[in-house]
């Protein structure tokens, strides 16, 4: 069983070099992982970046559902410690995806809050950015009655009705926003 994961990836980029190490201590953050493993990834590797997940499109329309991350906060903080003290004594950027199991904005505020509470705690300093996922819905409406929405799969059409019962609506995205988050903190 494998507990970390180093990719070569042939990437080519204004921003980085056309190769690089990224570290993935698991794979889905707050499900816990061996730290010793981690650590030693570190070293063994020095990547350039530790990316986890954090959601997922099986799961996480139901937690979206029940407006509730997939772990409890403790879960979080656990995993995170180690990520933040590589990022911050090794200078590696950290990436993480679809916070709380669904990716919605509560969720990603409350995850950055996470991310402050550890800073705060063993005193780093971090430039952090979020990337937002909420959808509006006025615009979903729009979509919908536009025909500019369809089920990724087989799945029913959806209805402006069901979208006005929805607890929250995010979208799902690519890379795009992270290479864009990335561009940006370039020239920054």
């Amino acid at each position: 069983m494998k507990f970390f994961t180093s990719l070569q990836l042939g990437l080519t980029s204004p921003v980085m070099s056309s190769e690089f190490n990224i570290l993935t201590p698991n794979a889905m953050l707050g499900y816990g992982y061996r730290a010793e493993h981690f650590w030693y990834g570190i070293e063994k590797f020095t990547p350039k970046a530790i990316i986890v997940d954090s959601g997922s499109t099986d799961g996480g329309p139901y937690k979206l559902g029940l407006n509730k991350m997939t772990c409890g906060r403790d879960s979080y903080i656990r995993d995170l410690t180690p990520i933040l003290q590589a990022c911050f004594h090794k200078k590696i950027q950290v990436l993480i995806g679809s916070v709380g199991g669904d990716g919605s904005d509560k969720h990603v505020q409350e995850m950055f809050e996470i991310v402050q509470e550890i800073s705060a705690k063993q005193g780093f300093s971090f430039n952090v950015a979020t990337i937002s996922a909420g959808f509006h819905r006025d615009l979903l409406r729009q979509r919908i009655v536009s025909k500019k929405v369809g089920p990724c799969g087989p799945v029913e059409e959806l209805t402006v009705e069901s979208a006005d019962r929805a607890i929250d609506v995010v979208a799902q995205m690519g890379a795009e926003p992270y290479v864009d988050m990335d561009r940006l903190r370039a020239v920054t």
